[in-house]
C-alpha cells in the first residue's frame, strides 16, 4: 500500500469513529421503549361477532367467546365456542327453483347430482395456540401512538354442521313456483381445522380490540346420481360420493379482549 492510499484509510477511519462518537453522544435512551402492553401471565375474555365472506351457497353469521392465557408475550393457549345464524343465499333458492321447475315425469332431469360446499356451519367448540411475534406502535398524533400486535392461530375441534338439499325434494307444493315444502335435512358433528390471521389493537390496560380473519376447514359429504322421481315420492335415492373434498367457510370477525 502506498503512502496515498494509507493516508486515505486512515482519514476514513478517523471520519467513522468521529461519526461513531457523535451519534452516541447525541443517542436518547428514551427513544426506545420497552412494550407498553405485556401479555405474559394474564388471562383474556373474548367476545366477538362474525360474519362470513364469499357467500356463495351458504351464509353464516356467527356469535361466540373466547377465553385465552397468555404463557408469555408472544403464545397463547385459547379456547373457543360460537353458535352460527345459517341459511341459503338466493343462489341455492334460485338453483333449487329451476330444478323443481323441471318435471322429472317428463323426463327433464331424471337423474342429477346434489351441489357441494352446502354445509352451514351451525356452532363449533375449537381450541388452538395464538403465536403473536410482532408488537409494533403507529404515532397517529404527537402524543398519542397506537400499540398495536399481530398473530397467527392454529386449532381444531368440531364443528355442528346442518344440511338442506336443494336436490333431494320430498314434498314439490308448486311445480310452476319452483317450491318445495320438504327437502332432505341432514345434521352432523365433524372434525374441523381453524387457522386465524389477527390484529389487536390496544385500548388500554384492561382491554384491546381485536380484527381476525378466520377459516374453518372439513370435511364435505353429499350425494351423487339422485333419483328425482324416487326422492320427490319420499323415497331414498342416491349414494355418498366417494371423494367428496373439503368444505371451506371464511369468517371475518370483530371482537374485545377484557384482561382479567
Amino acid at each position: 500500500m502506498d503512502l496515498r492510499a494509507a493516508t486515505v484509510v486512515m482519514g476514513i477511519a478517523v471520519l467513522l469513529g468521529g461519526a461513531n462518537a457523535s451519534a452516541q453522544e447525541g443517542f436518547d435512551p428514551t427513544a426506545v421503549r420497552h412494550r407498553l402492553f405485556d401479555m405474559q401471565g394474564t388471562l383474556e375474555v373474548e367476545p366477538f361477532l362474525g360474519t362470513q365472506l364469499f357467500q356463495r351457497l351458504t351464509h353464516d353469521q356467527m356469535v361466540g367467546v373466547g377465553l385465552a392465557y397468555n404463557f408469555v408475550d408472544s403464545f397463547a393457549l385459547e379456547v373457543r365456542a360460537a353458535y352460527g345464524f345459517t341459511g341459503h343465499t338466493g343462489l341455492a333458492d334460485q338453483i333449487e327453483q329451476q330444478l323443481i321447475q323441471r318435471n322429472p315425469g317428463d323426463g327433464d332431469l331424471t337423474t342429477v347430482d346434489d351441489l357441494s360446499d352446502l354445509w352451514e356451519l351451525r356452532a363449533n367448540a375449537i381450541a388452538g395456540l395464538r403465536w403473536a411475534p410482532v408488537y409494533g406502535k403507529v404515532a397517529l398524533f404527537a402524543e398519542t401512538p397506537l400499540h398495536f400486535q399481530t398473530y397467527l392461530w392454529l386449532g381444531g375441534g368440531v364443528g355442528f354442521l346442518h344440511r338442506q338439499s336443494v336436490v333431494l325434494c320430498h314434498q314439490v307444493t308448486s311445480r310452476e313456483l319452483g317450491s318445495c315444502g320438504a327437502e332432505l335435512d341432514e345434521t352432523r358433528a365433524a372434525p374441523v381445522v381453524s387457522v386465524a390471521l389477527g390484529l389487536r389493537i390496544f385500548a388500554g390496560k384492561s382491554g384491546s380490540a381485536l380484527l381476525e380473519l378466520r377459516s374453518f376447514v372439513f370435511k364435505d359429504r353429499y350425494r351423487i346420481n339422485v333419483d328425482r322421481s324416487v326422492a320427490e315420492a319420499g323415497g331414498s335415492t342416491g349414494t355418498l360420493t366417494g371423494s367428496p373434498g373439503l368444505t371451506q367457510v371464511l369468517m371475518i370477525n370483530l371482537g374485545y379482549s377484557f384482561e382479567l
